[in-house]
């Protein structure tokens, strides 16, 4: 851990580069996602499998989803390498270049550490440091309520996530993730013409910033899907997948989420 970074022993830290990347109201129907299977699954013990975890924000959210609404009946597996993962010779902002060294001299790892550590006590957060294209063959096949994709987003790791975490969905149980912006068949952008290396593009005409290796994948997997706001998921069911209604989920956030990320008049969530 670098000397740069001074931690908080009361509080997890997400500060700067260290933050949230993504829309924090996606962290709202994680949990409505994790409250609508644990009513349907009342008496299991709910398996949550995370791909790409960074400095353990939505590993907390899972965490007090599980304490909330599933009576602490369940745990979180988290799969990451810690390791630069972003190629700048496409991603060449600072953003990308900061990322890879905060990655690289292990202050990322070293957080996550820290801020699981503020998990519910009777809810267990796991981990594996190591790429998910090694961890995932070895784990049982529909050995998962939830798996939950959000790590490298460039198309060929998105595409080996989706196939790996197909097998490890059991019946009834949600495959989702994050940074679905916009879906193939909404994007006016020849998105198939770009480097499917790059982490983000800007779909000019449709004046939105998006992850083209994630819209691509998901539409080539699972073709369109139930989202809100950037996060998508649908259940497997009779060995196909199915859209996820969270109609009449409960608005609570977890503990980790400050009141100040959130719009106080959050316009038509559900849309």
């Amino acid at each position: 851990m670098t000397d740069e970074i001074q931690l908080d022993t009361n509080a997890p830290m997400f500060d700067g580069i260290y933050g949230v990347f993504g829309n924090p109201v996606r962290q709202l129907f994680m949990m409505g996602t994790l409250w609508e299977l644990a009513r349907r699954r009342p008496e299991r013990q709910l398996r949550i499998l995370e791909i790409g975890s960074w400095v353990g924000f939505s590993a907390l959210t899972w965490a007090w989803a599980v304490a909330y609404y599933a009576g602490a009946r369940g745990s979180v597996l988290c799969i990451d390498s810690w390791a630069p993962y972003f190629d700048t010779t496409v991603n060449q902002s600072n953003f990308y270049i900061g990322t890879n060294h905060t990655l690289n001299n292990g202050d990322a790892y070293q957080l996550f550490l820290h801020n699981t550590g503020f998990a519910p006590d009777d809810v267990k957060i796991e981990h594996r440091r190591a790429a998910s294209q090694e961890v995932l063959p070895t784990l049982p096949d529909a050995s998962f309520d939830i798996v939950y994709i959000d790590g490298d987003h460039s198309f060929d790791s998105v595409l080996g996530d989706l196939k790996a975490a197909e097998r490890l969905v059991s019946e009834g149980g949600i495959i989702c993730g994050d940074d679905l912006e916009v879906q193939a068949h909404e994007c006016t952008l020849s998105i198939t013409q770009l480097d499917r290396n790059l982490d983000t593009a800007q779909d000019i005409e449709a004046d939105i910033v998006f992850h083209p290796g994630v819209t691509l994948a998901v539409a080539e997997i699972l073709g369109v899907v139930s989202a809100w706001h950037g996060y998508w998921a649908m259940r497997r069911k009779n060995g196909g997948w199915q859209p996820l209604s969270l109609e009449g989920m409960p608005t609570k956030m977890p503990p980790h989420i400050p009141d100040w990320m959130i719009p106080k008049d959050y316009p038509d969530l559900f849309g």
